[in-house]
């Protein structure tokens, strides 16, 4: 920062100015709001050869000798709104504050505000022109002026926290310039005695500024008191005297309430204050280390630090201090947990907006000023405002610990959610998240920054980092030039002989838009360890070249530092959240960006497994034994030797390699060394396509090499090429085949880097785990079945990488037989034989009846089937709902005939598969011929046809394969019933024993399952049949009198029922996606033997209307159990 020239404000000055700026020439105006859209200042830029007046000449104005671009007066514009933004919420003024701005030819800047003449006697009297504008609406008279002198001059890009650019940072330095105007200034003068010696002292003003400086005996500045310039020691005189050292050595502080806040103790309580320079008294810059408001050669700050805005404060101006800052430690050696988050301010400022995000431009967190401190921060940091940082740390020797949930995000443009920035030894445990999810926003960023004042500037300025001290110092040659020698290599501090960090722990989430790790050129990191529960989004960029030529690697040398990084994923974490040296085996990260630092990163995973996918630029790669290191990505090794520290630049496997995250391929630019503990593991699927390890370089592999294969349908042979190297291939390794498949078999054949898979199948290979013999016919199908294409592939990859034991294979194999289609048949046999159950006993139930006398009758009903599972087919639950409707007569010798119709719903689930619902419509009829000649002896009959819709859901779900097969179709069905019996007559019952023969028939076409895909059958068309038996006793009681106009009937019947025929048919069934694969399924009816049960009561009224109630089951049909029942409504005319 050029030396600043403190003026002191004279009236006659004063009114000079105001003369020339009567006469000055047209200039630019731009007028600069607050948040709020106030106007607080307006800049008036004189171009070259315009007048803008002279504060500090009686004689005449300035001229600006040379012309400010564009881009410089955005810099003036965007300094200047940097303290619009501090100042406008609390800033008094009715109408914007004029500052003028021109050039001059020296090579310096300066910012002068100078007090309006009117204001002598009055409070505002000592203070600058801006102060009694912006706090107390005092009118301005002469404006404000900026002068800026021929320097070389470096606009930012980019806002950043940090000083960017070789030359003078002009934005950094206006802020600063503008810090004087507004009021950090001394009115000291300095004057001669007789002997033409200087004399210091304060005359008859004091500002503001002086109100608050005590020196080292705690003297506070009067009116009229001389200056002692004295060395620490010297002892106070007798007289009140104002004693001031050397520069930052001066003694002086700044104090007041809210610094003293600010402080909470550190510094003496002070702020300190720069002293004699040479033979100027200085006593306006702020001496807190490296500060943007000091004098010393070396600044990053881009800002104020707290304490600096505290100061502004305590000279009178309102300023939400909390809006810019969360919590400051100036202290040192301090444990603390912080627990002040840092959110938006409401509206007057009084108080933070706990989860909104604070949007101030260059808004801090959390800013650690001092050293050796233990912070723990315990509450969230919004710092989302543009450049903004959650959390910045300076001094030595710092520990901060980002406790779990904490969330410190700089979410706004260009912002930095954890910024290490100054000193050595910083160490950081995160177990919180830090992002910066903005334009070119960095999560974690280890940059020292450039200076302030550059190193091409023509002054004496320095560079800092770590194991590094650049110095320019300006000089006068021998003709009277000015000059600038560079010293490179400048005598080292104590506080730049080490890492600026020494380890920075991650275990929680961490993103950068530009960066998630951004570490500058003359930052060195010593650990970074990324552990389990880390989350990586962004890259890790590494600019640190231990190689450059202002590091001083003699001196790191010394102290036994490699000047390397280690990038290390997979360590143990203590339970503080920091990283141990042993390996963590629960490790587990996915990370997809790319890790640039091929001078200095050595990038090693120590337990668990990592997925990298991107580019890395390292040093080289350590994967240690038990860890695994896994994705898509490209390496480029770099070897190292430069005098000091080697490395050979070799990517080393002791753990395991497997490149790909299904495949995929690891490129390797260098040389890979596997040793007798490292595996390659490398995937392949059915098309012949591997991993592989592409090496341009030489490869040496031991150890071994395991071959997996992907899910997929596997036949013949395949050639694989998992290894290949540019340079010389060393294999020393064995070949190991990873199958635990239940069906599949293969057999690895490695030779030079390549390998022949060979796949077969034994004929039993799926029927072997067979639940039924249904099921054992499709697993032979599929073991024959040849041309496998499209969807039917993933079936048998699905199969074949299933459970090793067979069991998902097993459920496979029923859910892929057509059963269902079997079942639905059986189920159709069960539904015409419960209509027939119900329907006879009401012909019996009414018989004899009266010559010519019809009874039409309506029986709504409803029936369940339950059948298990049984040897050859799976099980089913069916139930039918319907209407049945018919109507009867009785004809002369005891004959009655009638006829039915029934609508039918039924809906049937297999145990294994397949819904089926449907509807029927069935046309029957039914006799009974029982004449009084025949002595109780009868005849009887009933028989159906029908026509059915039916739809067909067969769902197929087994490991991960998950498809639905649809089918609808129109079928046919029937049954024929005949028997005959002997009823006695015993007075109140009758009772006597029948026999019959059932028949009944399903029939279905050929068909084709819709969707479905791999699973989809085709059957061929097919009719059902079953015949059976039955031997029983029917009884019934005679009618009885129920009240005056009702009587009631009651019957019953037991039945042993048989089934004649050994199967009720055969499906023919095939895979519609393979060749070859037609099978035979057997449809059986259950349980051939049963036990019927029927039972039911009748109720007659005299209005010629009867109703009943029947019910029946079927027992011991092999665990199967039906249940059905109707009620009927009749009437008689």
């Amino acid at each position: 920062m050029p030396r600043n020239r403190f003026f002191h404000c004279l009236t006659l000055a004063a009114a000079f100015f105001l003369l020339w700026e009567t006469q000055a020439s047209a200039y630019e105006t731009r007028v600069v709001t607050d948040h709020a859209n106030t106007p607080l200042f307006q800049l008036r830029f004189f171009d070259q050869g315009e007048e803008y007046g002279n504060a500090l000449s009686e004689t005449e104005g300035e001229v600006s000798t040379w012309q400010l671009s564009a881009a410089q007066k955005d810099a003036v514009t965007q300094a200047v709104e940097l303290w619009a933004d501090i100042l406008g919420p609390g800033a008094n003024n009715a109408v914007p504050a004029a500052i003028n701005v021109g050039t001059m030819n020296e090579v310096n800047a300066d910012a002068i505000s100078v007090a309006n003449p009117t204001w002598q006697g009055t409070p505002w009297e000592g203070a600058s022109g801006l102060a009694g504008a912006l706090i107390g609406d005092q009118s301005m008279n002469p404006p404000a002026q900026i002068r800026i002198g021929k320097m070389n001059f470096s606009i930012p890009d980019i806002p950043s926290p940090l000083p960017t650019g070789n030359g003078i940072d002009l934005v950094g330095t206006l802020y600063h310039e503008m810090g004087h105007a507004l009021g950090i200034s001394s009115l000291a003068l300095v004057g001669e005695d007789d002997d033409g010696n200087p004399v210091y002292g304060f005359d008859t003003e004091i500002s503001p500024w002086d109100r608050h400086l005590v020196d080292r005996y705690g003297v506070t500045p009067t009116t009229d008191m001389e200056v002692v310039r004295s060395e620490p020691e010297t002892a106070p005189g007798a007289d009140p005297v104002f004693t001031v050292g050397e520069m930052t050595e001066s003694g002086v502080l700044f104090k007041g309430t809210h610094v003293s806040e600010v402080l909470a103790g550190a510094l003496n309580g002070g702020l300190p204050i720069e002293g004699f320079e040479g033979d100027s008294l200085d006593l306006s810059h702020i001496e807190l280390d490296r500060s943007l408001m000091s004098h010393q050669d070396y600044r990053n700050y881009q800002v104020f630090m707290e304490a600096e805005l505290a100061a502004l404060q305590d000279i009178g101006y309102t300023i939400d201090r909390k809006n810019f800052y969360g919590f400051s430690v100036y202290g040192d050696n301090l444990t603390l947990s912080n627990g002040q988050g840092y959110f938006a301010r409401n509206a007057d400022g009084t108080a933070y907006l706990p989860g909104q995000p604070n949007t101030a431009a260059y808004g801090v967190g959390l800013h650690i000023y001092g050293s050796g401190n233990d912070i723990t921060q315990t509450a969230d940091l919004l710092a989302c405002g543009t450049a903004g940082t959650g959390i910045r740390v300076d001094g030595e020797a710092n520990t901060l610990r980002i406790a779990p949930g904490v969330h410190v995000s700089a979410d706004g443009a260009y912002g930095t959610g954890l910024l290490l920035a100054y000193g050595k030894g910083q160490n950081v445990v995160s177990r919180g998240e830090i992002r910066a999810t903005g334009t070119g926003g960095a999560g974690a960023r280890f940059d020292f920054g450039g200076s302030l004042l550059g190193l091409d500037s023509g002054l004496t300025a320095e560079y800092r980092g770590s194991y590094i001290r650049s110095r320019t110092e300006a000089a006068e040659d021998e003709s009277g030039n000015i000059v600038t020698q560079l010293y490179e290599r400048y005598e080292l501090l104590d506080e730049l002989k080490g890492p600026l960090t020494e380890r920075f722990d991650v275990s929680g989430p961490l993103s950068g838009n530009a960066a998630a790790i951004y570490i500058f050129r003359n930052a060195w990191v010593k650990n970074i360890n990324i552990v389990n529960g880390a989350a990586l989004s962004g890259d890790i960029i590494s600019d640190w070249n231990p190689g450059n030529s202002d590091v001083q690697q003699d001196q790191a040398a010394a102290n036994g530092d490699d000047l390397l990084t280690s990038l290390s994923f997979g360590r143990l974490a203590a339970g503080d959240g920091s990283a141990t040296d042993a390996p963590d085996p629960d490790f587990r990260l996915r990370y997809d960006g790319n890790i640039l630092g091929r001078h200095s990163i050595r990038m090693s995973v120590g337990g668990g497994a990592l997925s990298f996918n991107g580019r890395a630029e390292v040093l080289d790669v350590n994967v240690r034994e038990g860890a695994t290191l896994s994705g898509n990505a490209e390496y480029t090794l770099n070897a190292l030797d430069n005098g000091y520290v080697s490395v050979d630049g070799t990517f080393t496997n002791a753990g395991i390699v497997a490149p790909g995250n299904s495949i995929g391929t690891i490129t390797i630019n260098g040389d890979y060394h596997q040793t007798a503990t490292g595996r390659l593991f490398t995937e392949f699927d059915a098309s012949g396509t591997s991993d592989r390890l592409a090496v341009n370089g030489n490869a040496v592999v031991n150890g071994t090499l395991y071959l997996a294969p992907l899910p997929g349908y596997y036949a013949g042979s395949l050639s694989l090429a998992p290894i290949t190297a540019s340079g010389n291939l060393t294999e020393g390794y064995a070949t190991n085949l990873l199958l635990d498949s239940p069906t599949l078999e293969m057999i690895a054949t490695p030779q030079g880097g390549t390998a022949t898979i060979l796949s077969s199948r034994a004929a039993d290979a799926y029927s072997r785990y067979a639940a039924n013999g249904n099921a054992a016919n499709v697993g032979r199908a599929l073991s024959s079945a040849e041309g496998v294409r499209d969807d039917m592939r993933n079936l048998y990859a699905a199969l074949d990488f299933s459970a090793a034991d067979g069991s998902t294979v097993r459920d496979a194999l029923s859910q892929l037989s057509p059963d269902a289609y079997g079942n639905a048949a059986l189920a159709s046999f069960d539904m015409h034989r419960m209509l027939s159950d119900l329907i006879l006993p009401g012909t019996f139930s009414r018989a004899p009846q009266k010559d010519g006398e019809w009874h039409v009758f309506a029986q709504p009903y409803a029936g369940t089937f339950d059948q298990p599972g049984r040897s050859g087919m799976g099980g089913y639950d069916a139930t039918n709902v319907g209407l049945i409707g018919g109507a009867e007569r009785s004809t002369p010798g005891g004959l009655t005939v009638g006829g039915h119709v029934v609508f039918n719903h039924q809906s049937m689930t297999g145990d294994a598969n397949g819904k089926l619902r449907g509807e029927g419509l069935y046309l029957g009829a039914q006799g009974l011929y029982a004449p009084a000649d025949w002595d109780g002896w009868n005849v009887f009959g009933i028989g159906r046809l029908g026509v059915e819709n039916w739809r067909m859901k067969r769902a197929v779900s087994f490991n991960g394969y998950n498809r639905e097969n649809n089918k609808d179709w129109t079928g046919f069905s029937g049954s024929v019933r005949a028997g005959g019996g002997y009823e006695a007559d015993w007075g109140t019952i009758k009772a006597g024993p029948f026999a019959a023969l059932d028949y009944a028939f399903s029939s279905r076409p050929s068909l084709t399952e819709d969707n479905g895909m791999g699973s989809r059958l085709h059957l061929d068309s097919e009719t059902f049949h079953s015949l059976r038996s039955s031997l029983g006793v029917r009884m019934s009681t005679n009618e009885r009198q129920l009240g005056e106009h009702a009587t009631w009937k009651a019957h019953a019947s037991a039945a042993w029922n048989h089934e004649l025929l050994d199967k009720a048919g055969t499906m023919h069934a095939s895979f519609v996606e393979a060749a070859n694969a037609g099978f035979s399924n057997t449809v059986k009816v259950p349980g051939r033997d049963s036990l019927g049960l029927g039972a039911g009561v009748r109720f007659n009224t005299d209005k010629h209307v009867s109703f009943s109630l029947n019910a029946g089951s079927e027992l011991f049909r092999r665990d199967a159990t039906s249940v059905y029942g109707n009620l009927a409504v009749e009437w008689k005319f």
